[in-house]
């Protein structure tokens, strides 16, 4: 059922190999430059000492303008993208030359999913420095957040062909495996890994263009691969846990997980992964602990509402789920995914479902024969008694994809219903055949349990 955590690697996964932490004690003033632009230390030490900085006297325009991107960059961080952006602000008005503050605000905005807001601001920075490759890679995220395929790759070639570094082949591998074109993805990983042989984050977007291709074998290979890495060359607690969490180690990732987290206390990324870990441990309470903690870091973080609204629905928190889904719809009106969340869970639930109707309606028209969508709204059907339209639906569905095992399954509980014995003894068969537990899952939300014959 699809209100199970998935344990494929999601879009942009980041376990970089970060620095040692800095010690605070080795700055000789916490007003100094380097200490407010050292993003090694503690993030509310870095704001205060940027704040300090700011506070001196007689600085030149240029030099508080480096104060205020540092101090947006600091609070961006933290996740205060109100103050973030106040600062990025007074960095401009400053020095309204710097094309580096446009791309820093510009990632602000991408990450909010603000794709006209970033784009405006990586076409300023490209007006002031028109062959600066990080403002090409600046337009094509930016690209991205608005659907714009063919722009996005444009620009990503565009940057590439200035800059031709490992980071910049991963970046477009991952847009390629986004949109899973496994194909042009692995073109990318094998330059990127050229370049850069052994770096984990270029074998992160590898494991994830297999899972986007829905390659599992391959993709834990990738994640055995890491580990064989791991045992003569030094990786992070977080890739190793990340790693182990995905080839099904749940213990050990859980420890590495809180190993890097002790070193490392305000990374959203293991928060998330550990709450995923904490999940397939059942263990939910801490689960939602972890995607609070990386919400509190982050409340921007679309990925953290969605793994929070799941563990709600797992709850069964109706309440809190559907808020994180409308939220997350809201902010991503033409996702339809989105709306296949908006969907799916208030069809579980049976809650406001011409609410649910019109979102899967929408998606379709923004993803047509969709097996996800097609499947949420055959349940929708089937909750209002149009057994019928729910049978033609679910078959619709098994055609788009015919792994469709919950399809399967509730199309067999229909077929039964209508008196079909036969097809609907046949189709629980094989959705049970494919997923043993979504008899039991379908239970808890108040469809009377089916066996196979």
């Amino acid at each position: 059922m699809r209100c199970v955590l998935a344990a494929a690697v999601l879009m942009f996964p980041v376990f970089v190999g970060l620095p040692a932490k800095a010690d605070p004690a080795n700055y000789a003033s916490l007003g100094s430059f380097d200490t407010c632009a050292d993003s090694r230390i503690n993030v509310d030490l870095r704001i205060r000492s940027c704040k300090a900085f700011l506070a001196t006297g007689g600085l030149a325009p240029s030099d508080a303008a480096s104060g205020f991107t540092n101090l947006g960059l600091a609070y961006w961080s933290k996740g205060d993208s109100g103050d973030a952006l106040e600062s990025y602000a007074m960095a401009l008005k400053l020095d309204p030359s710097s094309w580096r503050v446009y791309v820093d605000r510009a990632d602000l905005y991408v990450t909010i999913s603000k794709g006209d807001l970033a784009l405006a601001d990586c076409n300023a920075g490209l007006a002031i420095m028109p062959d600066e490759w990080e403002l090409y890679m600046c337009r094509g995220a930016a690209y991205h957040v608005l659907d714009q395929r063919d722009l996005e790759f444009a620009a990503y070639d565009h940057a590439i062909a200035l800059h031709p570094t490992g980071q910049n082949y991963r970046i477009r591998a991952e847009a390629h495996a986004y949109r899973k074109e496994l194909d042009a993805a692995l073109a990318d990983v094998e330059q990127a890994l050229k370049l850069e042989p052994e770096e984990m984050n270029t074998l992160l977007v590898l494991a994830w263009a297999y899972s986007a291709h829905g390659d599992e074998e391959k993709q834990r290979e990738v994640f055995r691969k890491i580990l064989d890495i791991g045992k003569n060359t030094h990786i992070t607690d977080g890739v190793r846990g990340l790693a182990e969490f995905q080839l099904g180690m749940n213990d050990s990732a859980i420890a590495d997980l809180t190993a890097s987290l002790k070193q490392f206390p305000d990374n959203k990324s293991t928060y998330l992964w550990r709450g995923r870990a904490y999940f397939h441990a059942k263990k939910y309470d801490l689960s939602l602990a972890d995607f609070n903690a990386a919400l509190a870091r982050d409340p921007h973080s679309l990925e953290g509402q969605q793994l929070r609204g799941i563990t709600y629905a797992h709850l069964g928190d109706a309440d809190h789920a559907l808020a994180d889904f409308d939220a997350i719809a809201a902010a991503t009106p033409s996702d339809w995914r989105a709306l296949s969340n908006v969907c799916w869970f208030r069809g579980l639930f049976n809650r406001e479902l011409d609410k649910a109707e019109a979102a899967c309606r929408r998606g379709l028209e923004l993803s047509p024969n969709n097996a996800a969508l097609l499947d949420s709204l055959a349940f929708l059907q089937f909750r209002r008694g149009q057994l019928a339209d729910a049978e033609k639906t679910y078959s619709a569905a098994i055609a788009a994809n015919p792994r469709s095992y919950q399809s399967f399954y509730m199309r067999g509980v229909v077929r039964r219903q209508t008196g079909d014995t036969a097809g609907g003894d046949a189709d629980i068969a094989a959705g049970l055949a494919g997923a043993p537990d979504e008899a039991d899952e379908f239970a808890r939300y108040g469809v009377p349990k089916a066996s196979a014959p």
